[in-house]
């Protein structure tokens, strides 16, 4: 077990008054949460939770899957985080022990069917008294848009019934949770990244005008597609050079960049140099990105994101940014979207295809770059208003506070020894 102290470097702290409710008005809770590991785009979201008066003891109790970026993990004010990494799958002793030392007053857990932390936290009877909540997507998605059930599903329903309360990333899985479970408290927290300062980075972008930013790159071409996201297989990325190509033979001077990492990067390298695609200029590829003005960057330089497979938190950043996006229609044979699809407007800030195939894609790609300039415009003013609306970790953390107040309002009084009050 690895505890460590200090603080999360490159994180820009949150104005507790900028949540809704939050800060010094509410009461102070005490929060486990026990995930795989902690993304970069998750610190801001603990970050903002401490900063709401939230004493939030992460435990990263697994590994992050391929193409995901950890950031140096150093706690802050309000904020300790231990890590606790599997040897093989089986009962985590290490980690019912580990939260059961800080008392804490609720368990934030990841919802996955493989994920025996999860199990352990749910089954154990040492931790009963605690509420415990899932964070999940809800429905395994092979299940909710096929409808084939799997070991997966059948897992993640066990799972659901074991727990005391879930918070969910969309309001329609939430509505239909709190139908099959009524006894159980059920909220909404959208899946976000924290869009200020991409947004503060776009509006000084804006004022150097794109032509001048793209300049600066040394990017030359009329029209840029952007793949965003993890560059694995579930994402079909490799898609997007023949897409292009198909893009480039109707007439269009166009190019694509892919912001990412995974291990499908030095395929769709190859894919593309076969296609007589220039790497630096016709292809671009600019590795995993962590730093919000790099990303905020590139996002700008960008026309639209083509993502041909399974979306997710991706479409936040694109929202934020102002690129629409484009991307199948999920159904029985896939892509099986995350719940941040339906964060997109169709045919404003969003286009889905209902062919699932690379020519469908790219006759799509061309009728939204031959609209008007005008038009282009409006549809990435309407990404930024429906983020700025919508999204962003302060939603996210008013989202688990309604989740947690409800539970806190059943439990009885409980101290900490030295008389500290872990809820009301």
């Amino acid at each position: 077990m690895i505890r460590s102290s200090g603080h999360l470097p490159g994180i820009p702290t949150t104005d507790p008054s900028a949540l809704t409710g939050a800060g010094q008005a509410r009461t102070r809770y005490r929060l486990a949460y026990v995930t795989r590991g902690l993304p970069h785009y998750r610190v801001p979201f603990v970050q903002s939770l401490a900063n709401a008066g939230v004493e939030c003891d992460i435990f990263l109790a697994g590994h992050l899957a391929d193409g995901f970026i950890e950031p140096d993990m150093r706690a802050g004010a309000g904020l300790s985080v231990t890590v606790l990494r599997p040897t093989i799958p089986r009962w985590r002793t290490d980690v019912i022990r580990a939260v059961q030392e800080v008392r804490s007053a609720f368990i934030l857990l990841e919802h996955g069917a493989s994920l025996d932390f999860t199990w352990s936290l749910l089954l154990t009877r040492q931790l009963a008294p605690v509420p415990r909540i899932l964070w999940t997507h809800g429905i395994e998605r092979r299940e909710l848009y096929a409808g084939r059930r799997n070991a997966a599903s059948v897992g993640r329903w066990w799972q659901l019934k074991l727990c005391d309360a879930a918070l969910c990333y969309d309001e329609a899985t939430a509505a239909r949770l709190a139908e099959r479970f009524p006894q159980k408290v059920v909220g909404v927290a959208p899946n976000s990244t924290d869009g200020r300062p991409l947004l503060a980075a776009r509006r000084a972008l804006a004022e150097e005008g794109r032509a001048h930013v793209r300049a600066r790159h040394g990017m030359r071409h009329a029209f840029y597609l952007v793949a965003l996201g993890r560059i694995v297989p579930e994402k079909a990325f490799h898609r997007v050079v023949s897409i292009l190509t198909l893009v480039r033979a109707a007439g269009l001077d166009a190019a694509a960049i892919f912001v990412g990492a995974g291990s499908e990067q030095e395929s769709i390298r190859r894919d593309a140099a076969r296609a007589g695609l220039v790497e630096g200029d016709d292809v671009i590829f600019t590795g995993g990105i962590s730093d919000p003005d790099r990303l905020a960057e590139w996002l700008y330089c960008a026309d639209l994101c083509v993502n041909p497979g399974c979306l997710g938190l991706s479409v936040v950043d694109c929202l934020f940014s102002g690129v629409p996006v484009l991307a199948p229609l999920p159904g029985p044979r896939g892509p099986f979207h995350g719940p941040e699809w339906s964060y997109l407007t169709p045919g404003t800030t969003g286009w889905f295809t209902r062919s699932n195939r690379d020519q469908a894609m790219a006759d799509q790609v061309i009728r939204y770059l031959r609209q008007e300039v005008a038009q282009r415009l409006e549809c990435e003013e309407a990404c930024v208003a429906y983020a700025w609306k919508h999204l962003g970790v302060e939603r996210m953390v008013e989202g688990l506070f309604r989740v947690i107040e409800p539970l806190a309002a059943r439990a009885p009084r409980r101290q900490r020894p030295g008389g500290r009050i872990l809820w009301l």
